[in-house]
């Protein structure tokens, strides 16, 4: 819905071209345009492009006729089990195989590092980022903002903007970037993690000290899973 809101907003007029929409603030512009023709293409969009409504309708009326029937079945392995809902959605650090997870998962993401100076883009799997040179190929810039591949084209536009908003989170990113290395890539390529989180983390956790450092990402992350509704 996040999405697909921003896309339709940026088509209106009513958000920027370039605006993050993990940083938008969902339940108010939803609230603020209900009824209007922005929210009407929006569910038109949602419902048309992203779910079967026809197939749910048909699914619904083979209840109704009994040509489906649906059965009640005893209750598996997990819905006995004594774990509550805080178990099942708060994973423990101290369990080695959520770190040995986040780790894995971080390290075998696939970045784009994007020139403040020419714009230039060079991608990378994060595991070799330590065998790069952090510099720019066209221009040898060595100022780089970073993102995950699936961001580049936004990346790209955030660079080029000349909102000065923008200006100042993608000098933030360069300088993480500069500074920490692998450790700002690891924090950027977490869930939710923006560059002003990143800094935080940045400075609540010494260089050198990895598994801190994943434990603040992973903690990020709990935080952002649970605030992201109200965003």
């Amino acid at each position: 819905m996040r999405w697909r809101f921003a896309e339709v907003a940026k088509v209106f007029g009513v958000l920027r071209k370039g605006v993050d929409p993990r940083r938008i603030n969902l339940h108010g512009l939803l609230k603020k345009y209900r009824g209007t023709v922005v929210m009407q293409e929006v569910l038109s969009r949602l419902f048309h492009e992203r779910m079967d409504v026809d197939g749910a309708g048909d699914v619904l009326r083979g209840i109704q006729c009994g040509i489906i029937r649906v059965e009640i079945t005893a209750a598996g392995p997990l819905g006995l089990s004594p774990r509550g809902e805080k178990d099942l959605l708060m994973p423990n650090w101290s369990n080695a195989q959520v770190r040995d997870r986040l780790r894995s998962r971080l390290m075998n993401e696939r970045a784009v590092l994007c020139c403040l100076k020419c714009g230039g883009t060079k991608t990378f799997r994060v595991a070799k980022f330590t065998e790069l040179e952090v510099a720019c190929r066209f221009c040898k810039g060595r100022m780089m903002a970073c993102s995950r591949e699936g961001l580049r084209e936004m990346l790209e536009k955030w660079v080029a903007s000349k909102e000065k908003s923008d200006k100042n989170r993608m000098n933030r990113c360069a300088e993480a970037i500069k500074r920490r290395g692998l450790d700002a890539v690891l924090c950027l390529m977490g869930r939710g993690i923006g560059e002003t989180t990143t800094t935080r983390l940045l400075r609540s956790v010494p260089p050198g000290n990895l598994d801190a450092l994943l434990e603040a990402i992973h903690n990020a992350e709990i935080l952002y899973a649970r605030t992201r509704r109200f965003w």
